[in-house]
């Protein structure tokens, strides 16, 4: 094993020479960088968190005091004695937890942890880099609880309104009382049991409608809604023509 040394201006670095090619790698449990109280920890070219002396080392260390924790060069939070860890900690109190280079939520003791917590003491719920809100145990967790008493809640990286025991659910929830309703990232007013629910409603009463992000007025929604075909009125052949072609559409 070929390691190599080098000391400029204050940094310290040490490398391991794989197939010819200089790589940062720490030996001995030592940090691989070494700046004005800065530490980096890596194997083989990659930032990676080590344990030491049975404990987790965070892969960097800032002169501030804030960590992170990688695994093989990936953002990553650990289990630790039964316990996630986060792969940031930032001195002001941020954390944040990664799965493999991801922002991602854990469910730790039948508890679902956020992503992100900042210092505000907002939260943020990821699944797997993307902004998400969760069922646990039937209830549906915001994607986001703003400090400020906002909540927002997100499918797959977008605002999205679920219904829940049967009721529409807002995308979100603002402070003020006002609420706003979006299917896959787009503002839209949904025909839930032949009502049409608006896009927003504000705090003092007043009402928005959209269509796939557009805006548009109720009597436009309603006029629509009573041109759609009645699938139930027709003959059991029609009714079978009608299904095959809303499936063959919806692929």
């Amino acid at each position: 094993m070929q390691g190599i040394v080098k000391f400029k201006n204050d940094v310290f670095e040490t490398y391991i020479v794989i197939d010819g090619n200089e790589k940062l790698h720490s030996f001995a449990n030592q940090p691989a960088v070494n700046t004005n109280g800065s530490k980096e920890y890596y194997n083989e070219g990659k930032l990676h968190s080590f344990i030491i002396a049975g404990k987790l080392q965070p892969a960097v260390v800032n002169e501030a005091g804030s960590k992170e924790y990688y695994k093989e060069g990936n953002l990553h939070s650990f289990v630790v004695d039964g316990k996630r860890q986060p792969a940031i900690v930032h001195a002001d109190g941020y954390k944040s937890y990664y799965k493999e280079g991801k922002h991602h939520s854990f469910v730790v003791d039948g508890k679902l942890q956020p992503a992100v917590v900042n210092e505000a003491g907002s939260k943020y719920y990821y699944n797997e880099g993307k902004q998400h809100s969760f069922i646990i145990a039937g209830k549906l967790h915001p994607a986001i609880t703003r400090a400020g008493g906002s909540k927002e809640y997100y499918k797959e990286g977008k605002l999205h309104s679920f219904v829940v025991d049967g009721k529409l659910q807002p995308s979100v929830v603002w402070s003020n009382g006002s609420k706003t309703y979006h299917k896959e990232g787009e503002r839209h007013s949904f025909n839930i049991d032949e009502k049409i629910h608006p896009a927003i409603v504000y705090a003092d009463g007043r009402k928005s409608y959209y269509k796939d992000g557009k805006k548009t007025s109720l009597d436009v929604l309603e006029q629509e809604n009573n041109q759609s075909i009645d699938i139930a009125s027709l003959s059991a052949d029609k009714q079978k023509l009608v299904r095959e072609f809303i499936k063959f559409i919806e692929q």
